[in-house]
This record gives structure tokens, sequence and C-alpha cells, in this order.
């Protein structure tokens, strides 16, 4: 067995620096949610928004550091993992600027909403995926489809 080798990337170069300031950040802004700073210094955030930032960094740190095959040891992430990371930092920093505005208008639906809820879904079940395998994924993706097309199922297990 090697040391010092998992199914982890440790990526080198602007790209290491930030992944280790993703790395970072979780547990320091969760320490600072915590500990109520953000009322100190007189800002409103509301605990969706705040568990909306901590998905937004998880998801972006994930595609970085966790390769799509399994253990592929590398120190550079391919370009639809860097792609993958800044679409999952954006859904959620998205939740996270208009969550306000969201919540009044919850009742619309509107195509822009549509498509981030859909590409927060898959980058959620990607993400998922990577760190815990099919395992997880297989029954969520089975619920999902339970919850979409149950009321067709016939017997005790039909929905309304």
């Amino acid at each position: 067995m090697t040391e010092g080798r998992t199914d982890f990337r440790r990526l080198a170069g602007a790209g290491g620096a930030a992944q280790r300031a993703l790395l970072i950040s979780l547990p320091a802004i969760g320490a600072l949610y915590l500990l109520d700073v953000h009322l100190l210094l007189g800002l409103v955030i509301l605990r969706p928004q705040y568990l909306a930032l901590l998905l937004s960094i998880t998801l972006g740190v994930v595609f970085l550091s966790v390769p799509a095959g399994g253990s592929s040891y590398s120190q550079s992430a391919p370009w639809y993992d860097w792609v993958l990371s800044v679409c999952g930092f954006a859904v959620g920093r998205y939740l996270v600027i208009f969550y306000p505005d969201l919540i009044y208008t919850l009742g619309e639906v509107k195509v822009g909403r549509v498509v981030l809820g859909a590409l927060a879904v898959l980058l959620v079940m990607e993400a998922t995926r990577r760190l815990l395998g099919s395992v997880m994924t297989v029954p969520v993706l089975l619920l999902m489809l339970y919850a979409v097309y149950g009321d067709s199922v016939p017997g005790l297990l039909r929905t309304k």
C-alpha cells in the first residue's frame, strides 16, 4: 500500500490555493454563524441562506477534490470538474443572494428557477455519486421517480 495516496485530489498551483481556501472556509463560516458574528456586524443572514452558502462551498470543493472515476491520483482537475465546481458555487450563491425574493414569490414558476432547481438536483446527485457511489444515488433516483410517477403505480403504493 502506498502511503499518502487517497481517493481525493490535492491540486497544485492556483487550483490548490482555491481548493484549500474553500476547505478552510467551510468550518470558518460555520463557526462565525454559530457565534452570531453576523448579528454583531448588523447583518441579517437567515438559516436557509447560511445553508445555501455551505451548499455552494461544498459543491464547489467536492468537484475539485473528488475525481469522477474513482481513485485516479492527479494534481490537476479536468475542465469539466472546474465547470461543475463553478456551477455548484453559482447555484448556491444564487440561493444566498436571492433568498428573500424567492420566498416572497414562492408560487411563481419561472424558467430560470426551474433550470437552476434542476441543475441543483443534478449537481447534488453527482456529488453524492462521487462521494458515496451508486449505493445512495440509485435509491434516491428511484424515490424521485416515484414522487413523479407514483399516481400510475398500482396497488397500495399508488399516490394521489
